[in-house]
């Protein structure tokens, strides 16, 4: 699943879809997303396992990583249609930043790659990469904005209108 000298960040990506599920059923356990193995997030993959109907082990293994996965895939697709909004506590983002409001960042991102063909395709994973970084850059560049690659309010308001323009001349 992850090369040993990425072991943290698979820690840390099991941690955000675990949280992800907290945050849309109160059932699945509220954890840190520090990249650590530790009690908290073994307790959380046993909650989930015995939720899901898994062998109860605390382990990350192929069946729960794919079930966790698909169930994460799941509910931030649910939670991305309800909400349409970065809230303004929430900034700025920038790397190293995780969850869904990088998520929506980087679909937004996606979406306007249509319209700027210097826009690179993301992966939409809630990770705050140098490629999201590098992406917001551009998006910086084409606004002519300054190109600090982390995404501000001001960034934001002109990702949000220049979306909402490009919808419209969809429909």
């Amino acid at each position: 699943m992850y090369d040993i000298s990425d072991k943290s960040n698979a820690i840390r990506q099991a941690q955000l879809f675990l949280l992800e599920l907290h945050y849309t059923d109160e059932k699945y356990a509220n954890i840190a997303l520090d990249g650590l193995y530790g009690k908290e997030t073994e307790n959380a993959v046993r909650i989930f396992q015995r939720y899901e109907g898994l062998p109860i082990t605390g382990e990350i293994d192929f069946l729960t990583w794919t079930l966790l996965y698909q169930k994460y895939l799941a509910s931030s697709q649910a939670r991305r249609s309800e909400s349409f909004v970065i809230l303004e506590e929430n900034l700025p983002l920038n790397v190293g930043s995780i969850g869904s409001d990088v998520e929506l960042l980087q679909s937004l991102i996606n979406r306007l790659g249509e319209k700027y063909v210097t826009l690179p395709s993301l992966e939409i994973n809630g990770i705050y990469s140098y490629s999201t970084s590098n992406a917001v850059r551009e998006l910086q560049r084409i606004y002519r904005l300054s190109q600090t690659g982390v995404l501000d309010r001001e960034t934001l308001n002109y990702i949000f209108s220049d979306f909402q323009e490009s919808e419209k001349t969809k429909a």
